[in-house]
């Protein structure tokens, strides 16, 4: 979407256009959140039917690593405003939280297997 909402950009003098996504904002936001919603809904469906110990290892593993990850971007944002450290991208917190989720989940895992 931000090559969409991107303007010309200037080149040597010369304008270049960016490439169009050939589909309105509002389309690709609302894709978006359907299959988002899609998702939710699955996956509601499917934890309904386990047990209590997948409910345990499920919330103490997407607890700790939303706490790490809100700690890991409170403090890369401090390092950021002092000019330490360049800014947060993007992509970055839903990566930090995917792999601490992947590592908290195998640890919970781990710990209540046995």
């Amino acid at each position: 979407m931000g090559i969409e909402f991107q303007g010309a950009m200037a080149i040597e003098g010369t304008a270049v256009s960016t490439p169009s996504l050939y589909l309105p904002a509002a389309w690709v936001v609302a894709w978006v959140i359907g299959f988002a919603a899609l998702s939710g809904l699955l996956w509601w469906r499917m934890s309904i039917r386990q047990d209590e110990l997948f409910h345990q290892v499920q919330n103490w593993s997407l607890g700790m690593s939303g706490a790490w990850t809100a700690a890991a971007l409170a403090v890369w944002g401090l390092l950021d405003m002092t000019g330490i450290s360049p800014p947060i991208q993007g992509p970055a917190p839903l990566i930090l939280f995917s792999a601490l989720t992947i590592l908290f989940g195998r640890t919970a895992a781990r710990k209540w297997a046995s």
